[in-house]
């Protein structure tokens, strides 16, 4: 039997807002423990690196946002809370809280 494909959400961390950028952007994967940002931050523009995407100014509006984006690619609000719900705590379970 073929395992389902792990959906891929889209999540911002109330915590991560650089000044002047916005709210910076992460996804989580389910089943996977935590969450990655997007991209290099501090960013220096050096091979190899990333620009991160910064979605606000606001975080009601960073969240809509990643609402918005998370419906196009097939995920409910509700299904993207869960899946971020269940990587986030595991990681912190796996890391101490760290």
């Amino acid at each position: 039997m073929n395992k389902p494909q792990a959906r891929m959400v889209c999540w911002i961390n109330p915590l991560d807002r650089v000044e002047n950028y916005g709210f910076r952007v992460a996804f989580v994967i389910e089943g996977e423990d935590g969450y990655r940002p997007t991209g290099n931050w501090p960013y220096g523009g050096k091979v190899g690196e990333a620009m991160p995407w910064f979605w606000g100014p606001t975080l009601a509006i960073a969240e809509k946002l990643a609402d918005e984006y998370n419906e196009r690619l097939g995920v409910s609000k509700e299904d993207a809370s869960k899946i971020i719900a269940r990587s986030i705590s595991a990681g912190l379970r796996r890391t101490g809280g760290r």
